[in-house]
This record gives C-alpha cells, structure tokens and sequence, in this order.
C-alpha cells in the first residue's frame, strides 16, 4: 500500500443506504466520485454484522443481496484478536473519560470498527469514517480518524471535495 493513499470505512447507515435498491440513483455519484479520486471503500466485518442482522430480520432480501454483491468489490476489515483487544482499550479509555458511546451492556459496535481501523493507520495516510452517526464518532478525531457526514459526502461529490467535520 502506498502510504499516501485514503480510505473510506463505512459505518452501517451509509452502507445500508448503499445496499439500499430504492437509493442506487442517489449513491451513484457518490461511488463515483470516491471512484475518480482514488479513495477505496473498506467493510469493517463487525459494520457488516450490524447490517445483516437488521436486513435479515426485517426480511429484505434485496438489501441482503446487494450487500453481498457490494463486499465483492469492497476490502473486508476483519475481526481479529488484535482489533478486539484495541477495541477493548478504547472501550474502557472512553468510559474512563466519561464519552461511552454505547449502553455498558451494549457489544458497541462502533469502537469495535474504529479499532478494525486503527489497524489500518500504518498502510494509509488519512482514514475517514463515513457516517451518519457524527455525535458517535467524532470523539475518535483524537485517535487520528476522520469523520465525514453521509449528508455533506453526497453533496460534496457534486462540487468534486470532501468536507469533512471540524467542530
């Protein structure tokens, strides 16, 4: 990997926007655009597990499948003991630092994702998470991931630039 390159990791709203059929017209640019500039998307396993389970038991079948043909094209960030164990320190840091971002008894899936990213900080330059959960995530800027709005992204792939949030 070129440590210059970005990459783009997908939490489950946005993935299941894009999984979404009703959407594919909406999220085309945006795919696009990501597409033009070189910045690749990533699957964290633990995001894709947070999707299915809510597409298979709301029975959408077409979800399903469109987020099985989109991991083919897509990196999977898989759970390892490495990333669990991030995940387990950044949880107990978070809380230690009063900024939970789940119920205590909640698995809190996203500083499991946010750990499967760390990992990758040694292979690229800028890590962003795509989100619609900005208030969930932005507390992980001080880890040196990036936060991007799903909102602002579709707009942005209109004007050509990424805006990420900056509070």
């Amino acid at each position: 990997m070129n440590r210059k390159e970005r990459v783009i990791i997908l939490d489950s709203k946005p993935l299941g926007e894009i999984c979404n059929p009703i959407n594919q017209d909406k999220i085309k640019p945006l795919i696009e655009f990501l597409r033009t500039i070189k910045i690749s998307l990533r699957v964290a396993k633990i995001t894709d597990y947070e999707l299915r389970r809510e597409l298979t038991l709301q029975g959408l079948t077409k979800g399903i499948r469109n987020l099985n043909k989109f991991k083919q094209r897509q990196e999977i960030i898989p759970i390892d003991s490495e990333s669990l164990f991030l995940a387990t320190e950044l949880w107990a840091k978070l809380r230690r630092d009063g900024q939970p971002t789940a119920d205590s008894k909640n698995i809190d899936c996203d500083v499991i994702m946010v750990a499967q990213a760390l990992k990758l900080q040694k292979q690229f330059e800028q890590i962003i998470i795509l989100t619609i959960d900005i208030k969930d995530l932005i507390r992980f800027r001080k880890f040196g991931i990036e936060v991007w709005d799903w909102k602002q992204a579709l707009s942005d792939c209109k004007y050509q630039e990424i805006n990420l949030y900056n509070p």
